[in-house]
């Protein structure tokens, strides 16, 4: 079983840290889930069982069993300043935080890197001379070309290690080339956008050419031995859980409909 995600889309700062409630138990487990030189599956928890990822009587009390938020800043109402205040509430809780990023553009990638994010989901990549400019702008030389300055990072702050680079398949053409953006160097995994990708394909979620594709891009990721992340937010795509490293399981906004129609009912 994957670990589990709250996509955020509108929750600010206050809001989010109103929802979780306190730290884990003894603290915040920040430091000994992202710190250092720990790799890729350490960040994810891909090698932990199952019943270490899902209990419901995990810490951070209200909490429960998140693991990492995804912050929405394509389509939800956060921008790049809402990355920080949301970072700082995610390190008192000890949840790695995955920015989706608006757009490709390295400057914004640069920025919510130096701010100390675990790692950066991009949209709509379809093919590996767009993963490989991704990249570049993610990493330092001399592997990448992003530059360093007085962030967070650089300034000692926090110290997470190196940010995963996650392109998103979930058009036809990045269907197509799955394998080549997953093979690219410096690319730590895949995300797959289901929803987007569905009506790239001429289809609804959760119809048969859909899931397979999800199915094929899942057995790719998996041939690298890199990272499979997917959001989710219905059952059927849910089940798929067990085969994925990062579930998004679904939005702030979901949360928060579900809480008041149990509440209201």
């Amino acid at each position: 079983m994957g670990r589990r995600g709250l996509w955020v889309s509108f929750l600010s700062a206050y809001g989010l840290e109103a929802a979780l409630g306190g730290p884990p138990p003894g603290g915040s487990a920040y430091g000994d889930k992202a710190g250092g030189d720990q790799t890729a599956g350490d960040q994810t928890g891909g090698d932990q069982g199952g019943g270490d990822q899902g209990g419901g009587d995990q810490g951070g009390g209200d909490q429960g069993g998140i693991h990492w938020l995804g912050l929405d800043l394509q389509h939800g109402d956060l921008d790049l300043a809402d990355v920080i205040p949301l970072l700082r509430v995610a390190e008192r809780a000890g949840l790695a935080v995955f920015p989706r990023m608006a757009s490709h553009a390295a400057d914004a990638i640069g920025r919510v890197v130096d701010a100390g994010v675990q790692g950066v989901i991009v949209p709509g990549v379809e093919s590996a001379d767009q993963a490989a400019a991704l990249v570049r702008a993610i990493r330092l030389p001399p592997a990448g070309g992003r530059s360093t300055g007085a962030a967070r990072t650089a300034l000692g702050v926090t110290d997470v290690g190196e940010a995963l680079l996650l392109p998103m398949v979930e058009t036809a053409a990045g269907l197509h080339h799955a394998a080549d953006i997953a093979a690219v160097d410096g690319v730590d995994g895949i995300f797959i956008g289901p929803y987007d990708l569905s009506m790239s394909l001429g289809c609804k979620p959760g119809e048969e050419p859909v899931m397979t594709a999800i199915a094929s891009v899942v057995e790719t990721v998996r041939s690298t031995g890199k990272i499979v992340g997917m959001f989710t937010g219905r059952p059927d795509l849910l089940a798929l859980a067990p085969t994925l490293d990062l579930v998004a399981v679904d939005t702030d906004v979901s949360a928060l409909r579900r809480g008041l129609a149990d509440l209201f009912s």
